[in-house]
């Protein structure tokens, strides 16, 4: 079952002292219901760039902390995170949040100075923590609702009482399966991937130009190493994406590994087991995985 890091005070002990314990995601964390409960859980969900990162002072004290640590300052396995909002979805805006991430740990999201991507932060005890691997998905229907600003005044009217009863987002019909285009994906018209670029701004405003549906970019760090992923759309009204993987060479961005277009679905970023992955959403499905080889 999914590893809930924040629920009873034992199951967070129990966290502490089998932290190597494998955070299994179930095929029900990634469904339109999981996504709702997801929207509601978080305080705030914003796109982001981590400004900065500062590890515990508690590591290498598990066995003497685990009895009695209850909140993440007081855990060896979470760093306090600085972010910057650069869109905010929901919640209010502060332009620049703590928060502590566990960045150890298999359930948790190691995040480094630079990195750029949507982050949905929950509250524990007054702090911000964010969501662990199995509860950010966010359904496409959600995210365009999020994008929309639909979550904004409902964040703000539940700012105005008590974390612990949060007023409840009405539940809209769960949506029949996304209908399959004319379209299909052989008869899309793949624009390449460039090469290299010169700079990080002129790959990003490639990445949004470059297709009908438009694109956008995330830096992740893998073994110590800049990686911007660019995920393009071919479509609209119907969801699809391709993705190229970028790695800084210097003062040059350049290709490393590119996946042909996906219809019908949305991507998903993960790092697994020192793999940056993404699949797809609905499906689950590997479309691209980047290791360590990738980047030398």
């Amino acid at each position: 079952m999914k590893k809930r890091i924040f629920g009873p005070a034992f199951l967070f002990t129990l966290f502490l002292i089998f932290p190597a314990l494998a955070c299994d995601c179930q095929r029900e964390d990634f469904t339109y219901n999981a996504s709702e409960s997801n929207i509601q859980s978080a305080v705030l969900i914003f796109k982001g760039e981590v400004m900065k990162v500062q590890p515990s002072n508690l590591q290498g004290r598990v066995q003497k902390i685990a009895a009695s640590a209850q909140t993440p300052d007081q855990s060896p396995y979470f760093s306090n995170v600085t972010l910057e909002m650069l869109d905010l979805y929901k919640g209010r805006d502060v332009k620049r949040v703590s928060a502590y991430f566990d960045t150890v740990t298999s359930c948790g999201q190691k995040v480094e100075q630079g990195d750029t991507g949507l982050f949905l932060l929950n509250e524990n005890n007054g702090l911000l923590i964010s969501a662990d691997r199995c509860s950010k998905y966010i359904a496409p229907d959600h995210m365009k609702k999020l994008k929309d600003g639909g979550y904004i005044k409902i964040a703000q009217v539940e700012t105005k009482k008590p974390v612990a009863t949060p007023t409840p987002v009405p539940t809209p019909p769960q949506p029949d399966e996304p209908s399959v285009p004319d379209i299909l994906p052989e008869d899309i018209e793949a624009v390449p991937f460039t090469e290299e670029f010169q700079s990080e701004k002129a790959l990003k405003e490639w990445a949004a130009t470059s297709t009908l549906g438009g694109g956008f970019t995330e830096r992740r760090t893998l073994f110590d190493k800049k990686v911007t992923l660019v995920l393009r759309s071919y479509t609209q009204g119907v969801p699809s994406f391709d993705v190229g993987a970028y790695l800084r060479k210097g003062e040059k961005w350049v290709l490393i590994k590119s996946n042909p277009s996906v219809l019908g679905d949305q991507p998903m970023i993960q790092v697994v087991d020192d793999n940056l992955i993404v699949m797809t959403q609905k499906d689950q499905q590997e479309v691209l995985s980047i290791s360590l080889p990738d980047l030398q």
